[in-house]
């Protein structure tokens, strides 16, 4: 069992998340929609392709480039709706950028 230390931090960790990366790359993973209680299916499982042809899945938040206080509002509501929480094992952050005088892209993945 993976969760034996669950009781000693019961009162710290009230749930408990095993450990899933030795059934392959990531585990099992739930592709459940969830949300808020108000919209529990406001966020849904989803797969992208990129450039290239690489491709990836698993649950997508755009934040807009157009406006700060939209990008603001939109990392609110992800705070908000508890978009991230415990049970979350990855989070991954891409955004690109142009430099107009030297007309070059960055594009960065964390």
């Amino acid at each position: 069992n993976d969760c034996l230390l669950q009781q000693r931090y019961n009162a710290f960790f009230p749930f408990c998340y095993p450990n899933t990366f030795g059934q392959g790359r990531w585990g099992p993973t739930s592709k459940d929609s969830f949300g808020p209680y108000y919209n529990e299916t406001k966020y849904r499982w989803s797969s992208y392709s990129y450039e290239g042809g690489a491709s990836d899945s698993g649950f997508v938040a755009n934040i807009p480039a157009t406006s700060v206080v939209e990008a603001r509002n939109r990392v609110a509501e992800l705070k908000q709706d508890q978009w991230v929480d415990q049970a979350t094992r990855f989070v991954r952050v891409d955004f690109t950028t142009y430099n107009p005088s030297a007309n070059l892209f960055g594009h960065v993945e964390f």
